[in-house]
């Protein structure tokens, strides 16, 4: 316990007083120095934070703050052990990062249904250019609260209606089947107290909930987080309340390691992650559209399962670390192209549509040939600044005599890590 001193931001022991806090009250709160690099890297993109019980025999709150990394891998940045999850300890989590790491300004901030994260973030450290709901929490809360509606076919009407106003991406017309969906479940008797809690709950947080208003912020769930608790639980917990704290602590402090220590092996190995593999199937996906209709030199108008999607060139000269995902066939980043489809949208990838756009108008290319240059797109498995996803099968040649200084670092740190 002694060697994990440093990685503590703030403590507040059960039996003393401090502040607002009850003198029962326990909080602690973590940050490795690695998890400080990955905030201050990736904190001003996406953060998730959610909070999870069952990690001690007292039942404490595990509260886990994360960042997405250029990978769009889920990087835990903190976290916060307490025997309450509200509006006052969330608060004195958020300054303990803040004092360590400064200000920190995400254009996106995702938590779960519970508001109490998002005024305690907009206190401490400003309101965020987005504050979004997980979709799946949402969901959650809904499908619990239409077993009101006691007609089971009726049920699954309203419920049917309500995931395709939720899904419309146009928010002048998401707008006016949300205001008519309500106007419909309140004048039926049996869908009136489900009418309610939705127009209660739901109405003054369109923006929070609704896809129109969540595009191109590239998350839509905070799987993140709940893939973490089960590895957390199962995996460094072996299924088991710990009754001591210590022995959760060291847990979490083992696991950000490991972490760090795989990321570190990605990078230095070129691995394919879950994100990136979806490039070549992509790519692959892009050969057989054939409806590419050419409107301007940035603008291009793509047929595709009878929706017309939009996909334009961006003006995003070079690819820098941020980037993360590139298709080597198209020579581009995902910052170069942008579409209007739900693949682009809420899943941070290269769509299909963006694919079919760089086959179908490889001649005619040289503009988004500036997005990403030929020295930009290096074989998979090397490292310069930027992490290079290729979409061919490479393997990483162990007895290459050249090697990058950079690649001298990665190799220090993971034999670090080993000792």
């Amino acid at each position: 316990m002694k060697k994990n001193r440093e990685k503590v931001l703030f403590y507040k022991p059960q039996g003393t007083q401090y502040e607002e806090f009850l003198e029962d009250d326990f909080l602690i709160v973590l940050q490795t120095n690695e998890q400080r690099e990955m905030l201050n890297l990736f904190g001003h993109d996406r953060i998730c934070i959610d909070s999870t019980h069952g990690t001690t025999g007292y039942d404490f709150n595990l509260t886990s703050l994360f960042v997405v990394d250029e990978l769009n891998q889920g990087v835990a940045a903190a976290f916060c052990i307490s025997t309450r999850g509200n509006h006052e300890t969330m608060c004195a989590f958020f300054n303990a990062i803040k004092e360590k790491c400064g200000e920190i300004k995400p254009r996106t901030f995702m938590s779960d249904d519970a508001p109490v994260f998002k005024n305690a973030w907009s206190e401490v450290m400003g309101l965020p250019a987005h504050t979004l709901l997980c979709s799946w929490h949402v969901d959650r809360a809904w499908q619990g609260k239409l077993k009101t509606i006691k007609n089971s076919d009726k049920r699954q009407e309203v419920y049917k209606q309500l995931k395709t106003t939720a899904s419309e991406l146009d928010e002048t017309t998401f707008e006016s089947m949300f205001d008519c969906l309500i106007k419909k479940l309140m004048a039926d008797e049996e869908t009136k107290e489900f009418g309610a809690y939705l127009c209660t709950y739901y109405g003054n947080r369109r923006q929070d909930w609704a896809y129109a208003y969540r595009k191109h912020c590239n998350i839509n769930v905070n799987m993140y987080l709940e893939s973490f608790h089960k590895l957390f639980k199962y995996t460094y917990q072996d299924g088991k309340k710990n009754k001591r704290v210590d022995r959760c602590i060291n847990a979490l402090i083992r696991y950000a390691n490991d972490k760090w220590q795989d990321r570190l092996t990605q990078l230095y190995r070129g691995k394919s992650t879950k994100k990136t593999a979806l490039v070549l199937p992509r790519h692959q996906e892009g050969l057989k559209i054939e409806e590419v209709k050419k409107i301007s030199i940035s603008e291009f108008h793509i047929l595709s399962n009878k929706s017309l999607y939009v996909v334009k060139r961006e003006d995003h000269k070079g690819c820098d670390r941020s980037c993360g995902i590139l298709c080597q066939e198209c020579k581009i980043c995902r910052k170069a192209y942008s579409c209007t489809c739900p693949d682009y949208l809420f899943k941070g990838s290269i769509c299909k549509h963006v694919h079919a756009v760089c086959i179908k108008f490889a001649d005619d290319r040289e503009a988004a040939e500036n997005h990403v240059s030929e020295d930009t797109i290096q074989p998979a498995g090397t490292l310069n600044n930027d992490l290079v996803i290729s979409t061919k099968p490479t393997k990483v040649d162990t007895k290459e005599p050249q090697i990058e200084d950079n690649r001298i670092d990665l190799s220090a740190q993971l034999l670090k890590m080993s000792l």
